[in-house]
């Protein structure tokens, strides 16, 4: 009932993606930024219009630098030298939480040491930090493994997906 797999490069950097995907109080901060630099644009002095255009400019700038240039670039030398995540890893549904084991090791997560999870088409991540996850694909998932049943159950435990 376990779910083998192995992250490639690639697919670690389309978790990372997801985890980087703005939302709650960033989204809203970044669109305070956004409003105060159209209403700083939109009147009438001079050196408030000039500020509201470099400010637009600057926050999509580091936003798009961020996302698609620095962020590729950092999670790519990440992974290389991270060779825990290079392994075979497996995943199994349990009653009381996740088993995720590795050739480094083994944790037995139960549904209260799991903090969040968030999802897309080709991943469910499973967080145990705000910032510490497990990824598990949905891709190739063996005969006996649902994810389904994995996206059940986490709904179930902790909320939908955030």
């Amino acid at each position: 009932m376990a779910h083998r797999f192995l992250i490639a490069e690639d697919d670690y950097l389309a978790a990372m993606r997801l985890h980087a995907r703005l939302r709650g109080e960033r989204r809203v901060f970044i669109g305070l930024l956004a409003l105060l630099c159209v209403v700083a644009l939109l009147t009438a002095r001079s050196p408030w219009r000039e500020a509201g255009i470099g400010g637009l400019i600057g926050l999509a700038a580091v936003l798009l630098l961020t996302h698609f240039v620095i962020g590729p670039l950092v999670w790519r030398r990440h992974y290389r030298r991270y060779p825990a995540i290079q392994q075979p890893m497996e995943v199994e549904l349990l009653d009381t939480g996740l088993q995720v084991r590795s050739p480094s090791g083994e944790s037995r997560l139960t549904w209260a040491q799991i903090v969040r999870w968030r999802e897309d088409e080709r991943f469910v991540l499973v967080y145990i930090s705000p910032v510490l996850f497990h990824i598990v694909p949905r891709h190739a998932p063996s005969a006996e493994f649902d994810i389904e049943a994995l996206r059940a159950a986490l709904a179930q435990h902790l909320g939908p997906a955030r």
